[in-house]
Parts: structure tokens; sequence; C-alpha cells
């Protein structure tokens, strides 16, 4: 559990109620392989996006912190006539972009983008509906847009049907899924990656490969066979997403593979660096959603 979330578990409550609102972060997932319960209201942040009020004031708490946090919210960004600080490299690091509006206070929340998200978006449009944000401290860092595929919820279906609709989507479109997140491969003698600017941060190396799955997949071998794929249904998706997102990540103790870890998973949506590549593009773990209740 992050500073954060431990900050949350026992502050959010006060200041959601100080603004408006009377939430309170859950219990991020842990060790076992059993999801949390769902009863009650669904969770903002994984079955339903954050308000602009619960976004304020989860920005608050993880700025108090200092830590960082991925969310999705119901928002609607203005961006900025011209830019605030023409010196700041949008091609390096995510610079100012626009403003939201707490309609509640009327307060604005400043709100920075990258260049590769910016000219994704028709210029000087707002963009609104389910949108994607990264919280590093207090700054709020637009992601994009989140790209639903099943009717009442932006939530991916993790089969053959959700995924096989959200691979129709084009590079730099971002999707949810919830799912179980594993490493397999980890440790076996792969051959080189055909292309020698592959890496292990992009989803297209699959030796070792990350794997995210609607359950979890307990791989067995013998001393001449490793499982490098589930059994079933999964979206590849890099190897490092597992050290890097996955809830209580646990180094590999048998099989070649780490323990499964379910939570839900932010993707988006790249292209292979390599030339006639196929797939050309694949779906890449850029963040992990924890639930407030």
């Amino acid at each position: 559990m992050s500073g954060w979330q431990g900050w949350l578990m026992g502050s959010l409550t006060t200041v959601l109620m100080a603004t408006g609102g009377a939430s309170a972060l859950a219990a991020s997932p842990e060790a076992s392989l059993v999801p949390g319960p769902a009863s009650g209201a669904p969770f903002a942040n994984t079955q339903r996006p954050l308000t602009i009020t619960e976004l304020d004031a989860t920005r608050i708490a993880v700025g108090m912190t200092g830590d960082h946090a991925t969310v999705v919210a119901d928002a609607t960004v203005t961006p900025y006539a011209s830019s605030p600080d023409p010196s700041c490299d949008a091609g390096v690091s995510a610079c100012p972009f626009g403003q939201l509006v707490d309609p509640a206070t009327d307060d604005a929340i400043n709100v920075d983008a990258r260049a590769s998200v910016a000219t994704m978006l028709d210029e000087g449009v707002p963009i609104g509906g389910v949108l994607a944000f990264a919280l590093d401290g207090s700054r709020l860092e637009l992601l994009g847009s989140v790209s639903s595929t099943s009717a009442g919820s932006y939530l991916v279906p993790v089969d053959d049907a959700g995924m096989a609709t959200a691979g129709a989507l084009p590079a730099g479109s971002l999707i949810a899924v919830d799912g179980w997140l594993e490493e397999l491969g980890w440790g076996v003698p792969c051959p080189q990656a055909p292309d020698p600017n592959a890496t292990q941060d992009l989803p297209f190396v699959r030796c070792p490969g990350g794997w995210i799955t609607p359950d979890p997949f307990i791989p067995t071998h013998s001393d001449t066979n490793a499982a490098l794929q589930p059994a079933g249904f999964g979206i590849p998706v890099q190897a490092t997403a597992y050290g890097d997102f996955a809830p209580d990540p646990q180094p590999v103790k048998a099989d070649f593979a780490t323990p499964p870890r379910h939570a839900v998973y932010l993707l988006r949506r790249v292209a292979d660096p390599a030339a006639a590549a196929d797939p050309a593009l694949g779906w890449q773990v850029i963040g992990r959603l924890d639930a407030i209740q």
C-alpha cells in the first residue's frame, strides 16, 4: 500500500466532507487471489468514474503525501487559448494544457498534458467524458479519453469479444480492464528479440511477457516446458507491467511465473516500433486504478 493510499484510508472522508462529498478509499487488493467484496455502492475509480469533487479531493490527498496515483473522472477539460509557459517542452514532460472547473465550487483545477496526448485532440476544443489522469503530487496530468466497448460501463471485458472491439481502436487510445496481471517466462532462457529496438517496456517482447487474464492463471511445468502464455484468453502486455503496477507484487517462486494480482488496469494502445510488425499494435499498462468507496 502506497503512502497516499494509507493517508486516504484515514483522511479522505474528512477531505470529501469538507468539499461536499462523503467517500473513503477502499483497501487495495492485497496478496490474496480472491478479489475483495463489491457490496454496496459502486466503488468510484474502478466501477464508476470519480466526480469532479472526488477528483479534487483525491488530488489534494495525493499532494499532501507527494505520492502518485492514476484515476478516471467524469470531467471536461478546456484547453488554454495559448500556453501559459511557452518554455515548457511538451515532448519531454507534461506542460500546462488547460483547466477543469468544479461546478459545485467554481474552483478551476490546472491540468497538464504531454504532446503525445495534446496532438490527438482538436486544438482549442474542450475534451469531456470519462478522462484518465495521472496525479503526481498535486499536479494533474491528462492521459486521454477512456474508450468504452460495453454499455453502461467504461470497463472493457477481458474476453475475445470485448478485446476484439477494443482492438479496432487507434494508437493512443485508452481502455480500462478488470483482470489478473502476471509475468510468464521469468528466468527462462529466452531467445534474443529480432528487433534490436525491442524493450520489455513495450508489449511486443513475449519472453518473458506480461499477461492480463479474466481469472488467475497458475501455470505448471516440467523440467523441459514452461508456460509462456495462459491456457485461456489473455491480453499480452509489457513484461515490466507486473513490477510497476500489480498490487503487492511478489518474486517468482516456481513455474517461471509471478503470482497473479487482481486490479483494474489502465491500458494504452501502442504501435510496435519494428517495421512491418505483426501485430502492429498492442496494449501497454500505464496505470492501476485503486477504488474509492
